[in-house]
């Protein structure tokens, strides 16, 4: 992002798991076939992050609680550039929708929003309008362009945050969200330059409007524009004038999830209409455009395809992983082992120690020990094969699964790595850096552990021996 302070996009609302189900059987019984899809989602997570990706800056306002769900959303968030002016509220529940889609549409749908139950002042929205910390936490972006608020807020949080708009001159773009949700709207006392509803949403506010027989009717009541997204039907802009507008789609089939088009369409317009200068005609255009070739794609959730497993990746890469030296730690090594079955055939330990390595530390300082360690783990990686793993034991210690019975082919590697080792140069350094490796063969019949006993001992009888060398294991002696 530019480091100037620039002009941004302040969207509230929900952020939450989507649970999507795509029936793919008989649609009228009760326990359907089908399959299921996690993702990041929300109507207002949907406008940020498609508002950010397409390179506007973002300000998300919300409220999480303290579960991994919660903070894995706001680290994705932060991940794509989407700046947060948030509450977190230990005991809030957790936020999900819950949606079966039927070729694509939404055939029902169960959802908990907490962000509904929870108060925002307009103080705080007044603070993320104006005065919102940029990436380094020092300055302000600037001020917000827009504000775009969706209707799981509760209907004071709803007021409070156009009544902080109008203050600051700031159009205020809402999205209905849900026929139920969706009449919270009309109890918005203060400006509103656009509404975004579907059809049945549209009709709903009909319904529960005073004096309102048609579409335009509420337009016209409400003073304020609505956008009415109805499928391959269209598009249709009623205006506070009380006129309408039809806009035609290209038809598009699709069995995909469609769930992420309308707020493509929907953030599409508020990019174009916001910070573009475009009309309603234009911005409209743009949007069903953008829309279209969402649909295109094999799932119409927005945002980074697959975020919820690339979150849950990371997390557990980072706890299987040695923080100095990005090796795997103990936990990443028993996943390996589980992972190419080594529990159930045989295989070799190769167990590394750096020679004289308290030397390092005591002589030249801990940075240099950490550089030794790293620059020795890098080396090792190289040694060994892509079917071979690498970790850090502890302390200066290394080991080495071999995916392999052949004594000879652990004991080539083992002296590889010794002595590539010994090439390793440090900066302002004298000493060289020397290896001692243990090596033990792991048999089907005999726990692991046992086996890296034998290479324990077999190290130990390296640095007996005078150090810089590689000892078979007598163990593995006594099986030849």
């Amino acid at each position: 992002m530019p480091n100037s302070k620039t002009d941004y996009a302040y969207i509230a609302g929900s952020a939450h798991l989507d649970i999507i189900a795509s029936v793919t059987g008989a649609p009228d019984v009760i326990d359907k076939i089908g399959t299921v899809q996690y993702e990041f989602g929300g109507t207002a997570y949907n406008f940020a992050m498609n508002m950010q990706l397409s390179g506007v800056d973002t300000v998300f306002t919300g409220a999480f609680n303290q579960s991994p769900i919660s903070q894995m959303i706001l680290t994705e968030m932060m991940n794509q550039g989407i700046r947060t002016h948030v509450k977190t509220i230990a005991n809030l529940p957790e936020a999900g929708f819950c949606a079966q889609l039927v070729g694509g549409d939404l055939y029902s749908a169960v959802s908990s929003m907490p962000v509904e139950h929870v108060t925002f002042g307009e103080d705080f929205f007044k603070q993320g309008m104006a005065n919102c910390k940029d990436k380094s936490g020092k300055g302000s972006l600037g001020q917000a362009k827009c504000l775009v608020l969706d209707c799981n807020l509760a209907p004071e949080t709803l007021n409070k945050a156009a009544k902080a708009a109008k203050s600051q001159g700031i159009g205020v773009y809402i999205a209905g969200v849900s026929e139920a949700k969706c009449v919270r709207i009309l109890e918005v006392e203060h400006p509103i330059k656009v509404v975004f509803v579907n059809a049945t949403e549209m009709d709903y506010l009909v319904t529960h409007m005073d004096d309102a027989k048609t579409w335009e009717d509420v337009a016209q009541i409400k003073g304020c524009a609505f956008v009415v997204t109805q499928g391959a039907k269209g598009v249709t802009l009623c205006e506070a004038d009380g006129t309408a507008q039809h806009f035609s789609v290209r038809a598009i089939k699709t069995a995909s999830n469609t769930l992420g088009a309308g707020d493509m369409f929907s953030s599409t317009f508020i990019k174009a209409h916001a910070f573009d200068g475009a009309s309603f005609s234009k911005a409209i255009e743009a949007g069903i455009q953008a829309a279209a070739n969402v649909l295109e794609r094999d799932n119409a959730s927005l945002g980074r395809q697959q975020a919820l497993n690339s979150n849950i990746e990371s997390i557990a890469s980072r706890a299987e992983i040695d923080n100095l030296t990005e090796l795997l730690n103990r936990d990443g090594l028993e996943r390996f082992m589980r992972a190419r079955s080594l529990f159930e055939k045989p295989f070799y330990i190769i167990l590394c120690d750096v020679d004289h390595f308290k030397r390092f530390n005591d002589t030249y300082g801990h940075d240099v020990g950490d550089e030794v360690l790293q620059k020795v783990g890098k080396v090792i990686k190289k040694c060994i094969r892509s079917k071979d793993a690498v970790g850090r034991w502890g302390g200066e210690e290394f080991v080495c699964l071999i995916d392999d019975a052949n004594l000879k082919v652990a004991e080539g590697i083992a002296e590889r790595i010794r002595t590539e080792i010994s090439k390793i140069k440090i900066k302002n350094v004298d000493e060289g850096i020397t290896l001692s490796a243990g090596v033990a063969f792991s048999d089907v019949e005999a726990a692991w552990t046992e086996a890296l006993k034998a290479a324990d001992e077999a190290l130990y009888q390296a640095k007996e021996n005078g150090r810089n060398r590689v000892v078979v294991s007598s163990w593995q002696q006594r099986l030849l």
